[in-house]
């Protein structure tokens, strides 16, 4: 028999339980959410980046603006020393002091864009007391006469000729050496490959000239191995030399040969110099500049089959000399100027003209302007000269009237647009 009340309490138990459960329930759905609170954001603070500097590109090198005319002129020999003998011994003889300027008297005439000479005394750093040379003749040079050069204005220095020997093989070393120290070009340079004879181009006011500079006679034969004089024989220069001048052609605006050839003192020029000349001009080049025979010779017009017109001059004669006894004193400067056009292939020779000029012995041996009687005298030899070649040369009709003018050239187009 079951105890009296004993069911009853775990129901009250179980009453109670559910009233507590209950009353938690509902106490835990009244209570208010809890808030969480977002920590605030800190500003971002982002750290400069430290850049090199980057250096600008260089601006692009414009090729210099093309000169719608250009000028040049050209002389014959310069010598700027010599080798003399006194009581058997030998010696080295500036023509002048350092600081002289032999050039001074004639500067006017040479001035312009492009100036040119054949340097028939070759030059060392320092000229040997003695020349190696055994010719009668013996050139030679220091640098510290170079500047002689610069002051007269030249730019352009031929330096093959029979006496490029003069100075041995150092002499045809450092001569080139010596020339572009003073700022001046050296053309016509010994070399020790082939091809001896080749094409130096040179820029000058946005023009390509290219030079062609040689000799066709040598005193002395180089060694084996060594540096040899740019030469080709006077029957071989077509052969030799329009190859070159053909190829060179489309490369250059103009084309110019500087040559030494001819005959000591001659006043007529030989056939095989007049046909190798217009050989040369018939193959491309626009000038011929000649020296070596000492003396004037004619200065020729010859048009060529494509109808342009060229200049020979076969020989300029002495310019800066130790001789002026007549005909070797009288010399001058030939003046050319070329231009631009817009309708022909090739630059258009505008004008050529001849400044007269002699050589005096005091103080110290110089050129100047020949006038009066001597102007007369360089006038009518170079006239008659020239028109033995066809070619006519007038006085100018300018104040002092002492130049030569080239006639029968023909008149330039209009010039190229800017």
């Amino acid at each position: 028999m079951r105890a009296p009340g004993a069911s009853a309490r775990p129901a009250l138990h179980g009453l109670l339980g559910a009233l507590l459960l209950g009353s938690l329930l509902g106490c835990w759905e009244q209570r208010p959410p809890t808030l969480v609170r977002a920590a605030p954001e800190l500003p971002v603070v982002v750290e400069p980046k430290t850049v090199a500097a980057q250096p600008e590109p260089a601006p692009e090198q414009q090729p210099p603006e093309r000169a719608e005319q250009l000028e040049l002129t050209f002389v014959g020999d310069v010598v700027l020393g010599r080798y003399l003998e006194a009581r058997g011994e030998e010696f080295f003889a500036p023509m002048h002091a350092p600081a002289d300027d032999p050039f001074a008297m004639v500067a006017p005439l040479l001035a312009a864009d492009v100036v040119v000479g054949n340097l028939e005394s070759p030059v060392m750093f320092e000229a040997p007391p003695q020349s190696p040379s055994t010719n009668k003749w013996r050139f030679g040079s220091s640098a510290a006469y170079i500047d002689q050069l610069v002051r007269g204005g030249f730019t352009v220095m031929s330096l093959a000729n029979n006496h490029y020997f003069d100075l041995g093989v150092e002499g045809q070393l450092e001569g080139p050496q010596v020339l572009a120290t003073a700022g001046l070009v050296a053309i016509g340079r010994s070399r020790t490959e082939d091809p001896l004879v080749r094409v130096e181009t040179h820029e000058v006011r946005g023009w390509r000239i290219g030079f062609v500079a040689f000799a066709t006679l040598r005193n002395h034969v180089g060694e084996r191995g060594g540096p040899q004089l740019p030469f080709a024989s006077l029957g071989q220069v077509r052969e030799q030399l329009l190859p070159i001048i053909e190829t060179a052609r489309a490369e250059h605006d103009l084309l110019i040969v500087v040559v030494h050839w001819g005959t000591e003192y001659a006043n007529d020029v030989s056939n095989s110099n007049k046909l190798a000349a217009r050989a040369l001009l018939e193959g491309g080049a626009d000038l011929v500049i000649g020296h070596h025979p000492h003396v004037l010779q004619a200065i020729e017009r010859h048009r060529s089959s494509e109808d342009r017109d060229g200049l020979i001059a076969y020989s300029l004669g002495n310019f800066l000399f130790p001789r002026n006894d007549h005909r070797p004193g009288m010399t001058g400067v030939l003046r050319v100027r070329y231009r631009d056009t817009a309708d022909a292939a090739r630059p258009c020779l505008e004008e050529a003209r001849f400044h007269p000029a002699y050589i005096v012995r005091l103080p110290g041996w110089h050129p100047e302007p020949a006038r009066g009687q001597r102007g007369r005298q360089v006038r009518q030899r170079l006239e008659e000269l020239s028109a033995s070649h066809g070619t006519k040369l007038v006085r100018t009709d300018e104040a002092d009237g002492e130049d030569l003018l080239v006639t029968g050239l023909r008149a330039c187009p209009s010039a190229t647009p800017l």
